[in-house]
Parts: C-alpha cells; structure tokens; sequence
C-alpha cells in the first residue's frame, strides 16, 4: 500500500563527490540528457521504480554502458544532486558537455548527403556564417540543443538560397559521437 502524506516540497540537494559511477544489484544504471539545463545525468535504480521515476524524468532510460553520458558526448562531472523528498527522492550525477572543438578542413563536405542523412542548415548572424551539414534526421534533437537555429533545408542549397553564396571553409565542432562536420559560407 501507498501511505500519502503532505511532504515538504521537493528539494536538490548537492551532494559532495560521484554516486553514481558503479551501480550494485539490485539497482541498475539509468540516465537522461536534460537538454534544456545543458546536463545529462546518471543515476543507480531498481528496475522495479524505473516506472515512478520516469513520470517525472521523461528521458530517463536504461543504460547499456557504464558511463552512458560520457558515451553521449557529456564527459565533464559536474555536481551530484539528490532530487525529490523521501521515498520519492533519487541521487544522481550530473554531466556536463565538454566545450566544443573546431577544427578546419580543406574543402567543402556536405555538398551532397547520402541517405540516412539528410541537409540541415543554420545561419550564424553574430558571426556572419551559414553553415550546411548532413545529419541523421534522428540526431537532429541533439545538435538543435547547441545550434539553436539548426533547421531542415528543403533545397540542397540553402546557404545560397538565403543569400551566403560564398564557401568559406568546412570545421568539425564537437567530440566524439557529439560531434559534426559542416561546410560556412558567406554572404
């Protein structure tokens, strides 16, 4: 049976070093990339509770490594926090991305995009860029996280099309699997 009471509301609480990094039976690694605060967090469950804290974490899901958000492109520790009040509260390590890397190419890549991919496009006005990139239309989540303006392009020119004819150069930003290649024009 569920006794319910009046709790106090709920808390973070910081907690001093790593929880979360080795889990024992019965509990099991769980994570979930908080896009909006920029986090991606690892936590140790019972798979029997997986169900009540996935009401509140939408993107809470099993992992199939030990170090999902690192394996995510999230390998910098951040804090570890406790979330929620009693019964209801669970310990979890937060993650942070590591800061994005560029580094130039030689000649533009992503003219054409072969199938799974398909042409995304952004425009840098602070920096006077369009850039173009091929991605998978199910990563498309992810990269929108840090290029806020990414969008599909219904032409295979878009760059062009919004008025950056010029091929500037082509820089991979990122790491690992959160990482990208994209080709920056200008007007």
């Amino acid at each position: 049976t569920l006794d319910l009471y009046d709790p106090a509301p709920p808390s973070v609480t910081p907690e001093a070093s790593p929880c979360c990094q080795q889990c024992t039976a019965p509990q099991n690694k769980y994570h979930s990339v908080d896009a909006r605060n920029g986090h991606c967090g690892e936590t140790c469950l019972q798979d029997s509770n997986y169900w009540l804290f996935k009401i509140f974490e939408p993107n809470l899901t099993k992992s199939t490594s030990n170090t999902p958000c690192s394996d995510l492109g999230f390998p910098t520790y951040d804090s570890t926090e406790t979330h929620g009040f009693g019964k209801l509260s669970d310990t979890l390590d937060l993650y942070d991305p590591a800061p994005p890397s560029v580094t130039p190419e030689a000649s533009p890549c992503c003219q054409q995009c072969t199938a799974p991919q398909n042409k995304y496009h952004s425009v840098d006005a602070r920096n006077g860029h369009c850039g173009e990139t091929c991605l998978q239309d199910s990563n498309y989540w992810l990269f929108k996280i840090f290029e806020p303006n990414l969008t599909k392009s219904t032409s295979n020119t878009p760059c062009s099309d919004l008025g950056f004819p010029t091929y500037d150069s082509t820089e991979t930003h990122g790491f690992g699997k959160l990482s990208d290649t994209l080709d920056l024009y200008d007007p």
